[in-house]
């Protein structure tokens, strides 16, 4: 599955990995709300083709998930969502890089 976020134009979505089906009719997209703002942090080093892709529109991030539940590998580490009011939740791989968290912006300044 990927969980796609087009960070210019918040909107996000879930569909099907691309080769599973010919057309995925469970797939959805959203847009968020106007006093939120969504961008990606720590992008992992990624193969090649990968990196190929994410050049070609810098706006779009992809979040993949395997079918054993694990991250894809070019799944960026961290989504910040920024509220405008400066309330920040940042989802972040976990340090065993198995899942996301959710952190609030003090826990995630803790870690650092």
């Amino acid at each position: 599955m990927r969980l796609w976020m087009n960070t210019r134009q918040g909107t996000y979505g879930l569909q099907q990995e691309p080769g599973y089906a010919d057309i995925d009719t469970k797939a959805v997209d959203f847009t968020l709300a106007k006093d939120l703002r969504i961008s990606v942090a720590d992008l992992p080093s990624q193969p090649v083709q990968s990196r190929q892709n994410a050049q070609a529109d810098p706006n779009m991030a992809t979040l993949q998930f395997q079918p054993d539940g694990f991250i894809g590998e070019g799944s960026p580490r961290s989504v910040v969502i920024k509220e405008t009011s400066g309330e920040t939740l940042w989802i972040t791989q976990s340090r065993n890089r198995l899942n996301y968290e959710i952190q609030t912006q003090s826990l995630q300044n803790a870690y650092r």
